[in-house]
């Protein structure tokens, strides 16, 4: 049994305990933005799964940072959190896992959404653990920060400071394609194949944009998803720059911000690229745009099918529908559209 033991309420230290995937992370930056503004001069630190803790650095200032190493177990992260002695919690993540992290740390404020069967482990139980119907996700973030007394109405703006080493890193990577657009394409999805566009038609987009622009292609994605890429690159041809599981963080956002045109499932890199400025071409299957579409310029395309959005990990059916709902034509038209809108070519972010 876990001893609780840690600060006393009203202690000015504040943690947000943040999400697990990176597109959840980016949506709720914004909100990270308001807790900051509203507890100023208090002192906030955030903690989530390491490998996003340059993501947090390059959004938002805070006076401390914990990182979940990779696969940890609940004891291990209550001795961490217990550490900062915080007199406040603010939980993202709707899980019992979350909540009780921060009661056994004995942290003696503890905000967070109901559900999951852990209202007794909160001190500041907000009722609404299931997102409104229409409600994006990054608004449905922000009503917990409005709860604990936010006064704004828009999102804080939201701006990514890529550091220094990773821009010039892409740099020269499009130095290498020379003075062409670059298209980016993020074949991937982390939460489920019902989300991921079949890579052969991404590969009939990346063909047609090579021959009409003159386009170079940059594949990129997670380790996992280092397959999809590579079968990918062998239908692309020529012309095609791989970086999938080659670059961490920052150096995927200066990647991504360099590119002309991104094409990309609903993602973490969908979510990423949109924030940095980089024109996105959403493609959305299985999942609800209206909930997680990109924050910054884009175009949807989206499956019309009379299943869709089912939000499964894979198709209940077998047939994905969906998917080959979404076609080339649609989305090179998307793609053509934002290439002619901002025919600028992105190399000096």
């Amino acid at each position: 049994m876990v001893r609780r033991h840690g600060a006393r309420e009203g202690d000015p230290r504040t943690l947000v305990m943040g999400l697990n995937w990176l597109g959840d992370t980016v949506m709720s930056l914004p909100a990270i933005l308001a807790l900051r503004a509203h507890l100023e001069g208090e002192s906030l630190h955030v903690a989530v799964p390491a490998a996003f803790l340059p993501l947090i650095r390059m959004a938002v200032d805070t006076e401390g940072l914990i990182g979940w190493p990779s696969g940890s177990s609940t004891l291990k992260r209550v001795r961490l959190v217990r550490k900062g002695r915080y007199g406040r919690a603010v939980l993202f993540p709707n899980s019992f896992r979350a909540a009780l992290i921060a009661w056994c740390a004995g942290i003696p404020e503890r905000w967070g959404y109901t559900g999951q069967m852990r209202g007794w482990l909160l001190s500041r139980a907000v009722p609404g653990s299931q997102r409104p119907r229409g409600v994006h996700q990054t608004h449905h973030y922000l009503a917990l920060i409005r709860r604990m007394g936010w006064k704004g109405h828009d999102p804080p703006r939201l701006v990514l400071r890529v550091p220094e080493d990773a821009r010039n890193w892409a740099r020269q990577r499009a130095l290498a394609v020379g003075d062409r657009p670059i298209v980016g394409i993020c074949p991937g999805a982390t939460f489920g194949v019902a989300k991921r566009w079949p890579p052969e038609r991404f590969a009939e987009a990346a063909r047609n944009l090579r021959k009409r622009w003159g386009a170079a292609v940059f594949l990129m994605g997670s380790r996992e998803e280092r397959r999809i890429s590579k079968d990918l690159s062998g239908m692309i041809g020529e012309g095609v720059l791989d970086f999938t599981g080659k670059t961490d963080i920052e150096r995927l956002a200066a990647l991504l911000q360099i590119c002309t045109v991104v094409l990309a499932n609903d993602s973490g890199p969908m979510h990423l690229a949109s924030v940095l400025g980089t024109p996105v071409v959403a493609l959305f299957a299985s999942t609800d745009p209206t909930a997680t579409a990109p924050l910054g310029p884009h175009r949807i395309v989206r499956s019309r099918v009379e299943c869709a959005p089912c939000l499964k990990r894979r198709c209940p059916e077998g047939t994905y529908r969906c998917q080959e709902a979404i076609r080339v034509e649609e989305v090179l038209s998307a793609a053509e559209a934002l290439l002619q809108g901002g025919s600028r070519y992105r190399r000096e972010p």
